[in-house]
C-alpha cells in the first residue's frame, strides 16, 4: 500500500513504526510514503514477548510456602489421651475410637498446628509473639491451599485465605524491620520464602507496583536488545584493535628508528632518544609474551580425516 503526497524538508529515508495494526510508514526523498503493516515486519525483529502465566493467589509460588501441609496423623491419639495409663493397655478398637481420624479432621489438624507452633514459640505459654502469629497463619494458609486444591474454589475459603496471606506478609515485613536475624531464622524454620510486591520507580499518582503490560515489556526488551548489540560491537571492535596491536607496535619501533636516523643524517638534533626506542621495544616484547600465551590456551581445531 503506497500513496504519493507532497512533503517538505524530507531528503532521506526515515522509518516510523506506529504499531502492529497501524502501518509502518517510510518517507522516501520527500515524495512518496510507503506503508507496510506491522505484521509484515514482525519477522525482522528478534524480540518476542509472551504473557506470563497468571498464578492464583494461593499458589505456593506466590505465597512463598516451600513445603505443603504435612500429612495429618489420623491414626495417632491426641495428646490429651496419649499419656493416659488406661490407653496403654486399651483394646485397639478403643484406641481407634479415641484416635484423631475418628474424632474428625479438625482434631488432627490441631495436632499439626501445635507442632508447628512449638517449633518457633519462645516459651511454653507464648501465643502472642510475632513468630507465634506467623506460625499460626502459616498453618492456616497451607491448610487452605490443601482444601482449595482438593475441592475447588470456595468464595468463603478464598476470602479467609487471602486475608491470612496478606496478614502474614504484613507480620513478616514488620519482623524484617526490627529483627532481621530472627526473620531469617523463622523463614528457615517454617520453610518459607519472603516474596514482597515487586516495586517499580514511583510515578506521579501511581502506587509503584509493577503492572504487566505488553507495550512496556516490549520497550524494556528492546532496550536490553539494543544494549546487547552495542556491547557486542564494542567487544568486536576491541578484539579488532587487539589483533592490530602487534603490527602497530612493530611499525612504531621501525618508525622511531627511521625518524631518528633521518634526523642524524640531516645533521639535526634528534628529538627521539634511544630510551624512547628501547621503551617501545620493551612494550612490544611484553605484548608478544601475552599474545603467545593466549594463543597457546586456545583449543586446537580437529582435522577431519
Amino acid at each position: 500500500m503506497s500513496c504519493t503526497v507532497k512533503l517538505k524538508n524530507m531528503n532521506r529515508l526515515t522509518p516510523l513504526l506506529l504499531s502492529k495494526k497501524s502501518p509502518s510508514i517510510w518517507f522516501d526523498r520527500g515524495l512518496k510514503i510507503s506503508a507496510v503493516f506491522g505484521s509484515q515486519l514482525s519477522d525482522e525483529f528478534p524480540i518476542k514477548w509472551t504473557r506470563p502465566e497468571k498464578l492464583k493467589f494461593y499458589d505456593p509460588r506466590v505465597t512463598g510456602d516451600l513445603k505443603p501441609l504435612p500429612p495429618l496423623p489420623l491414626d495417632k491419639l491426641p495428646k490429651a489421651y496419649e499419656d493416659l495409663e488406661e490407653m496403654k493397655d486399651a483394646h485397639p478398637l478403643v484406641k481407634l475410637v479415641f484416635s484423631c481420624g475418628h474424632q474428625g479432621r479438625r482434631v488432627a489438624a490441631a495436632e499439626v498446628k501445635e507442632e508447628m507452633l512449638n517449633s518457633v514459640k519462645a516459651h511454653e505459654f507464648d501465643t502472642t509473639s510475632m513468630e507465634a502469629k506467623i506460625a499460626r497463619l502459616t498453618f492456616a494458609i497451607r491448610n487452605i491451599q490443601d482444601h482449595l486444591y482438593k475441592y475447588g474454589n470456595n468464595p468463603i475459603v478464598r476470602k479467609v485465605g487471602n486475608h491470612a496471606i496478606n496478614k502474614r506478609k504484613e507480620y513478616l515485613c514488620k519482623l524484617r524491620e526490627y529483627d532481621y536475624k530472627k526473620f531469617e531464622w523463622l523463614l528457615e524454620k517454617l520453610d518459607l520464602e519472603f516474596k514482597p510486591h515487586p516495586l517499580d520507580e514511583l510515578r506521579e499518582g501511581g502506587t509503584g507496583y509493577i503492572r504487566i503490560e505488553r507495550k512496556e515489556s516490549i520497550r524494556k526488551l528492546t532496550t536490553l536488545h539494543c544494549e546487547d548489540i552495542l556491547k557486542k560491537k564494542w567487544l568486536d571492535y576491541e578484539e579488532q584493535l587487539e589483533n592490530e596491536k602487534r603490527d602497530f607496535l612493530k611499525r612504531k619501533v621501525d618508525t622511531l628508528k627511521w625518524a631518528r636516523q633521518e634526523q642524524i643524517d640531516c645533521k639535526m638534533e634528534p628529538t627521539i632518544s634511544e630510551e624512547d626506542i628501547k621503551n617501545a621495544e620493551i612494550q612490544l616484547e611484553e605484548f608478544l609474551k601475552e599474545w603467545y600465551a593466549k594463543e597457546a590456551l586456545k583449543p586446537v581445531p580437529k582435522v577431519r580425516k
